[in-house]
């Protein structure tokens, strides 16, 4: 018979998150020195779904958002904090309280990440908004992963476009709903 009850029991009913939970300790566990191992996170993220409790965490650490050295991660969070505050600053600037959907946090963060983008050198500062609806789901779900929280939803939202390489021109709901449905599906 199997030591743990509870996991067995789960186990027969399908539901991989107690064993999830377990190996994801395991991955993130150790002292504030250790790496974590983000090739670990993958595997467990492609065997189980992950508990809503590290979620978020997990998204930063295979995004690349957070470094693995767990010693970087309390100033790494505190700048990521000072920048979303100047991009959310930035956004409202130039995208004045009249335009449309100015505090839909989807919006306000698919703004943030065109300015954030514009600050490159020779690339020019948007002048209007006109909502992406891929990009608007996209976002929405992510916010979701995150339960509200902007910052972090914000940094994995721009690391997650940038690798996905979801330019704004696209002009297919399809694929917003493709890339909602996937994120709804690894980690929901």
């Amino acid at each position: 018979m199997n030591k743990d009850f509870r996991a067995a029991y789960y186990g027969t009913l399908g539901v991989k998150t107690v064993a999830a939970k377990a190996s994801l300790d395991a991955a993130l566990g150790g002292d504030s020195n250790s790496l974590v191992s983000v090739d670990l996170l993958k595997a467990v993220c492609r065997a189980a779904k992950i508990p809503r409790k590290y979620r978020s965490l997990v998204w930063k650490l295979v995004l690349g958002v957070t470094p693995p050295a767990k010693n970087a991660w309390n100033f790494v969070d505190e700048q990521q904090r000072q920048t979303h505050d100047d991009l959310v600053w930035a956004q409202h600037v130039l995208f004045p309280a009249g335009s449309a959907n100015n505090s839909d946090i989807p919006d306000v963060m698919i703004r943030m990440r065109s300015v954030h983008s514009s600050s490159a050198p020779g690339l020019s500062l948007p002048r209007n908004y006109l909502r992406v609806p891929h990009l608007y789901c996209i976002a929405d779900c992510i916010l979701e992963v995150c339960d509200g929280i902007e910052t972090d939803a914000y940094w994995i939202f721009k690391h997650f476009v940038d690798k996905m390489n979801v330019a704004p021109s696209i002009d297919r709901v399809v694929v917003g709903a493709f890339l909602s449905s996937y994120i709804l599906y690894m980690f929901m």
